[in-house]
């Protein structure tokens, strides 16, 4: 499931570690109790790491909700040392996020939404953009530049004005079809024990948002 339920769902069973961590959870397995499990680390961790993005040392994050919470997870656990978040409410991102920061031993750089045009060329290893808005061409031709890895986790009006412009702009250009894929990979794993193969899930899945 993806937003806006996962921080809901965890009152529907007994999370995980990661889940409790992150109040937030998007796989839901029946039983006595119902287990709950993220699998957005795992997806994010594989989807970056399936376009050789391994140890990012300097991240922007776009947003400051549940899958924010899970990008901040992953990249303290590849060994990001410094994380900005750009948002809209900078009282709501702390509420959401500091926390988390907290008990992963790093510190968060709030940037107010209205600025982030100056984040500077090349100022990161990796942006991420959880948050569900479409950019105008002239917002996603300032963020691609800020990274030479761009992911942007929306897959709706795909492919998104971002991953367009990360790849005009030569960057490398991770997007919602690749954490959808890497994501549900992991709940497949939870739920038979088989590990399918990630290739022919994203070109299905690429092939049929392209005839939408």
């Amino acid at each position: 499931m993806t937003a806006p339920l996962k921080e809901a769902l965890i009152e529907f069973g007994r999370p995980d570690q990661q889940s409790s961590e992150l109040q937030s959870a998007n796989t839901l397995i029946f039983g006595h109790p119902n287990r709950l499990f993220n699998t957005d680390v795992t997806g994010l961790r594989d989807a970056m790491a399936s376009y050789d993005v391994i140890m990012p040392g300097t991240a922007v994050i776009m947003g400051a909700g549940a899958t924010a919470r899970s990008a901040i997870s992953t990249l303290v656990r590849l060994g990001c040392r410094v994380i900005r978040v750009v948002a809209r409410d900078a009282g709501r991102a702390h509420a959401s996020l500091d926390r988390v920061a907290a008990l992963y031993g790093t510190d968060l750089q709030i940037v107010d939404w209205s600025g982030f045009d100056a984040l500077g060329a090349d100022s990161a290893d990796v942006l991420i953009s959880t948050a569900p808005v479409q950019y105008t061409p002239e917002e996603a031709a300032q963020l691609a530049a800020v990274s030479q890895v761009v992911f942007d986790i929306v897959y709706q009006n795909y492919p998104t004005n971002l991953s367009r412009a990360a790849i005009k702009a030569g960057r490398v250009s991770v997007d919602g079809v690749d954490l959808l894929v890497h994501q549900a990979i992991d709940q497949v794993r939870l739920m038979t024990g088989e590990e399918p193969l990630a290739e022919p899930l994203i070109e299905v899945c690429r092939a049929e948002l392209a005839n939408r």
